[in-house]
């Protein structure tokens, strides 16, 4: 089977890591050598149909920090390469009945494998917040169901036997912690696994590109000075910080709108928002870090 994966590869400088702007940006999103070079290790073995006899894990467990951008990240890299990404997340692999978690993926994986037999466009399961799903032993305190036993059962047959009309679709699996995995199904040969942890220059690299999609005069400096400053905090962070600064105009805004009293239209609200959320491309540290000095006051850990 030619899938022209070759191509895949071939597309990116992966040899180096020399100019980030060409390079390590996927739409705009600046993607660290390692974390995509993971994926698309595991993708390309697992689409290949020779590999001299070897077989590659079916599954791929991507674990790290909650919000360093573990989804994001893979989101990208699949609509950059035109891979169709078959999305679950753990709360669906549940069901009221006997066998309902497996039927789900089931399903879902005989549908993607008859996809890509018949069309060769490339495509791959991903099941997010795994270390959640019934899949996981969450301790004595929480009930083992036939449920959860049917669908273990269900995926290491998958990992020992992932052949359906001659193709197979690897499958990642993206969570905060997989230590609580079920022994069976982490055995060599049907699951790889890969920690996520971005060094400082990663995460300024990311940090940097999602300031500079919305402001393009953003200093990189003045972004590796914030990143430095806030060592303990996770990517989705910033982002937020990104966020309250782009919706920082929102008080005149619901003046504005309060004024109308009621009478306006959906059209006109979306030109009251381009009215007043306009971008200050001039933004200097000081209020940088203001922003985000803002956004360390609330207390993340109350809303876990």
């Amino acid at each position: 089977m030619n899938l022209s994966i070759s191509n895949m590869w071939s597309s990116r400088s992966f040899a180096q890591k020399a100019d980030v702007e060409n390079t390590d940006l996927f739409n705009g999103i600046y993607i660290p050598q390692e974390y995509r070079k993971r994926i698309l290790r595991h993708l390309i073995l697992n689409y290949s149909s020779n590999i001299n006899g070897m077989q590659p894990a079916l599954f791929l467990a991507i674990q790290g920090h909650r919000g360093e951008g573990k989804t994001f990240m893979l989101k990208t890299l699949c609509e950059s390469f035109n891979i169709e990404m078959e999305y679950l997340s753990g709360s669906d692999l549940c069901g009221s009945n006997e066998g309902d978690s497996k039927e789900k993926i089931k399903r879902k994986y005989e549908a993607a494998c008859v996809k890509l037999a018949k069309t060769k466009k490339l495509s791959v399961i991903v099941i997010d917040d795994f270390h959640l799903s019934i899949a996981s032993d969450l301790g004595e305190n929480v009930s083992k169901t036939t449920n959860s036993q049917v669908l273990i059962g269900y995926l290491m047959n998958l990992a020992d036997s992932p052949y359906l009309f001659n193709v197979r679709i690897p499958i990642i699996i993206l969570g905060n912690n997989f230590k609580n995995m079920y022994p069976a199904l982490i055995r060599n040969g049907r699951m790889d696994f890969f920690t996520w942890t971005p060094n400082l220059d990663e995460k300024v690299n990311i940090v940097y590109f999602m300031f500079k999609k919305f402001y393009p005069e953003i200093k990189y400096e003045d972004i590796r000075r914030l990143v430095s400053n806030y060592p303990n905090k996770y990517i989705a962070f910033f982002k937020d910080v990104i966020q309250d600064m782009f919706f920082s105009n929102c008080d005149l805004m619901v003046k504005e709108f309060e004024q109308r009293q009621g009478n306006i239209r959906l059209d006109e609200i979306n030109e009251l928002v381009r009215e007043f959320i306009k971008v200050d491309n001039n933004i200097s540290y000081e209020h940088l870090s203001n922003m985000a000095a803002s956004r360390n006051l609330i207390k993340e850990d109350n809303f876990e």
